[in-house]
């Protein structure tokens, strides 16, 4: 068994299936050791450490400078637990520990952390040349800055099978961190990641006006809380801000021309009251090609909540923005079988750009607020079409909107809102698109909003799968 990194969650602390094995089996994807504690030390040079799993509410913690395995025994039933370089199970245990990467090569079987919202806990130095493949994997990463900031341009980087958390910088007005802040890369892989409480999971920039061939592929990763909120100065955050804009799940910025852009087979989900981002997937003034475009598909998205203020938390799940001065938009895009589910705001929203195809998704929003059972008062619905492309330019003649399900509330929960027109001569782009429910001026519910999980949890397994979700175990 491969050595495997993880970030615990505070409260309670618990290991997750990926690093650990049942000598006669495996554990399921949701089970979860609580309550675990060190009983016995049996010696600093050795690989083993008894658990007594009997022990309740004490964590376990292990401090050492290489891989240990730790095998415990109870009830009949031994378990064997390995990891590396992991101080604590808890997110508190994490000590000032940063990376600056110099040169090619593979980093991994590390954990690399940051104290300082000013340095990030991975720094790829600007000194690495264009050419060279930095490869950072098993590893965890914590930091209340940026986790991995690459200063080389042109290089290829690959991120995969690492466990990621953000931590509130505790300088007032400073949001947490990025996963991974890139310019111009020649490649970028990231997939099988567990990235949490980050304001962005990837910030891409390519340069504007320069056509670009890399293969930017961010797939099969877990992402949860994309969280914009300002710090208040020490561990708490802002209330009275809106504290959104910039706080993304993916940006891609003057990526353009580019045959090679894929998201696909992602997890997102944002908790209430833990996270809060304006477009969790925002394209701006970034295109692929006409024989290759943007692929954005069968990724499951849940949970997008408005400001304290009931202003919008932000325009959308998948929106295809830019700037209207440019005249090189965002086009070439297709988003296809995606589920967006519990989205305050338009989960789908084309404004600007060109060459659109958006086809067999899923869209339900009961604008609900799950922890009151109140209706959100900011704007609701589900897919929007707003033209804001230059006069005579026809780019919204090629926006195609077809064979999607929608069921979406609007503002406060009044009535459906499944598709937003500006101008309405907009809804001759939508065509042959199916309501939730039979009555399409019905209420859409949170049992509706739960219901997309358990499709998206079945179209995992079959007949598309089994699709690995997260840090793999093999």
């Amino acid at each position: 068994m491969s050595h495997r990194h993880f970030i615990a969650d505070d409260p309670p602390t618990y290991v997750k299936r990926h690093i650990l094995e049942r000598r006669m089996g495996t554990w399921s994807d949701d089970e979860r050791i609580h309550s675990l504690a060190a009983k016995k030390l049996i010696s600093t040079n050795t690989d083993r450490i008894e658990i007594d799993n009997s022990v309740k509410g004490v964590t376990l913690s292990v401090a050492t400078p290489k891989s240990r395995s730790i095998e415990t025994s109870s009830m009949n039933h031994k378990w064997f637990l390995q990891f590396a370089f992991c101080t604590s199970l808890t997110s508190t245990a994490f000590a000032d520990h940063p990376l600056t990467i110099n040169a090619a090569g593979t980093y991994g079987n590390d954990a690399w952390s940051s104290e300082n919202p000013s340095v990030a806990a991975v720094t790829i130095a600007s000194s690495v040349p264009a050419g060279s493949t930095v490869t950072i994997e098993n590893a965890t990463i914590t930091s209340k800055g940026d986790l991995i900031d690459c200063q080389a341009q042109g290089i290829n980087l690959i991120v995969h099978d690492v466990g990621a958390r953000g931590q509130n910088p505790a300088v007032a007005g400073q949001r947490k961190g990025a996963f991974v802040h890139i310019i111009s890369p020649a490649s970028l892989y990231i997939f099988n990641c567990d990235i949490k409480s980050v304001s962005h999971a990837l910030e891409c920039f390519g340069n504007l006006g320069s056509a670009t061939s890399a293969t930017i592929a961010f797939h099969h990763n877990i992402v949860r809380n994309i969280d914009g909120r300002l710090s208040d100065g020490s561990n708490g955050y802002q209330t009275t801000s809106w504290a959104t804009a910039g706080a993304s799940c993916i940006t891609l910025t003057y990526v353009q021309s580019d045959p090679n852009i894929s998201i696909t087979w992602n997890d997102v989900r944002n908790y209430q009251g833990q996270a809060l981002a304006g477009d969790l997937f925002d394209l701006y003034d970034t295109s692929g090609t006409a024989n290759s475009p943007i692929q954005i598909a069968n990724n499951f998205v849940k949970g997008q909540f408005p400001n304290n203020d009931t202003e919008t938390g932000g325009r959308g799940v998948f929106v295809m923005d830019g700037d209207p001065n440019s005249t090189l938009p965002t086009q070439y895009v297709d988003i296809h079988d995606n589920q967006c589910a519990g989205c305050e705001g338009y989960s789908i929203y084309l404004y600007w750009g060109a060459n659109f195809n958006v086809y067999n998704n899923r869209v339900v929003t009961s604008m609900i607020d799950s922890t009151t059972g109140s209706y959100y008062e900011s704007a609701g619905g589900g897919i929007g079409l707003q033209d804001a492309t230059p006069a005579g330019s026809g780019w919204t003649s090629t926006w195609q909107v077809y064979d999607n399900v929608v069921g979406a509330m609007g503002s406060d929960g009044k009535v459906r809102e499944d598709f937003l027109f500006s101008p309405f001569s907009l809804s001759r782009k939508a065509t042959k698109n199916s309501s939730l429910t039979q009555d399409r001026n019905a209420k859409i519910t949170l049992s509706d909003e739960d219901n997309e999980e358990q499709i998206w949890t079945s179209k995992r397994e079959y007949p598309n799968g089994p699709q690995i979700i997260g840090p793999r175990s093999d």
